[in-house]
């Protein structure tokens, strides 16, 4: 990464410690951070509001058959205006990870696509966080969503955040006593009358109760889904006009994976 030649302006305009300096202290902080050395104290001082908050981490991470974060090239500290990005980096065995001002992501996303265009790399932009203390679970989300991203080239972690939150939940405690009791319900309705009506309820849930959508996923008619919704209600004892009783389905849903 390179340094910048002048000093990063505050707030007043006037230039302020040289981020030649600045940069490089906050990457290792937060190299010490990543790799586990250090619980966040003294992250903060390091840091000190060089890098405009809410923040954003980019995870970065080489799929051209070289598993090393230090395959994947850094943009340059200054974007196409002169103006500096305001990020530091780190890395762990297998992946990049870029500390910036989230309102800068995009553009950063941009540059480190356009630094690796004979590269084939993957990115996974983190949820907005404002404290240090949420750097290791925005790391964590980034490590799930490379998981589950497949041949995608950016991932937002938010479209994987809920998956996360199921995940943590169900590492921590067993669930399966807490589900919505309708699902054991239709489980064994269907077990005993050879039918499929959970999956029904769960296609029908994952497309917002759009009959047309899941009738045309399910290749059934609209009255046969429409009866077939009726029955899930009756046999499972469930209100799907209730928003609270839908919510409680789709988080068993999640849980019993």
């Amino acid at each position: 990464m390179s340094n910048h030649g002048e000093g990063m302006p505050d707030g007043n305009g006037s230039a302020s410690r040289n981020s030649s300096e600045i940069y490089p202290r906050i990457s290792d902080a937060l190299n010490r951070f990543i790799s586990d050395s250090a619980n966040g104290e003294g992250f903060e001082e390091a840091f000190d509001g060089a890098i405009p908050r809410p923040w954003g981490l980019l995870g970065v991470r080489n799929q051209s058959g070289h598993r090393s974060p230090g395959c994947v090239e850094i943009p340059r500290e200054f974007d196409e205006h002169g103006e500096p990005w305001h990020m530091a980096h780190a890395c762990d065995d297998s992946t990049l990870y870029l500390l910036v001002a989230y309102e800068s992501t995009a553009a950063v996303v941009e540059a480190l696509k356009a630094a690796n265009k004979h590269r084939t790399i993957v990115v996974v932009q983190s949820l907005p966080f404002e404290s240090t203390s949420a750097i290791a679970q925005q790391r964590e989300l980034i490590a799930f969503a490379f998981t589950l991203c497949d041949s995608k080239t950016f991932v937002n972690a938010k479209d994987y955040a809920l998956d996360f939150l199921v995940d943590q939940l169900g590492g921590l405690m067993d669930t399966s006593g807490l589900l919505h009791p309708g699902i054991a319900m239709l489980e064994r309705y269907d077990r005993h009358n050879r039918s499929d009506l959970l999956h029904t309820l769960k296609v029908y849930l994952d497309n917002d109760c759009n009959a047309q959508k899941c009738g045309r996923l399910l290749f059934l008619h609209r009255n046969s889904l429409v009866y077939r919704v009726r029955r899930i209600q009756e046999i499972a004892n469930i209100d799907l006009s209730d928003p609270c009783e839908r919510s409680y389905l789709r988080l068993s849903f999640l849980l019993r994976r």
